[in-house]
């Protein structure tokens, strides 16, 4: 009984490696093409969405035991345009939702 393992790990070998040639590509396409001051403000938006899902505001409000609960508790009655209540809204509208499959949280 033989089994052939090494054609299938040669092509995987030969997948990674043009994967590899084609992230290189786009990688050094990103660095050299795209301004400076523009991939800065690719890096700052999905930071702060990072930041933004990290307190812990959510599509179904702001999500229990979360940074942004203990906040909402400790203000009480939230004021309509205050920065909780903003960024309550974007989580409840979805506004920032599109980015999510970005950072991974899809």
């Amino acid at each position: 009984m033989t089994f052939q393992v090494a054609p299938a790990i040669s092509n995987a070998r030969r997948l990674v490696a043009i994967a590899r040639e084609i992230i290189d590509g786009c990688w050094n396409a990103w660095q050299t093409k795209v301004p400076r001051f523009l991939r800065w403000a690719v890096y700052g938006a999905l930071l702060g969405l990072g930041v933004y899902l990290i307190l812990g505001f959510a599509p179904a409000g702001v999500a229990a035991g979360s940074i942004a609960a203990a906040i909402q508790s400790s203000i009480g009655n939230v004021a309509a345009g205050s920065a909780f209540a903003v960024m309550q809204s974007l989580g409840a509208k979805g506004i920032l939702m599109w980015l999510l499959p970005l950072v991974g949280a899809a």
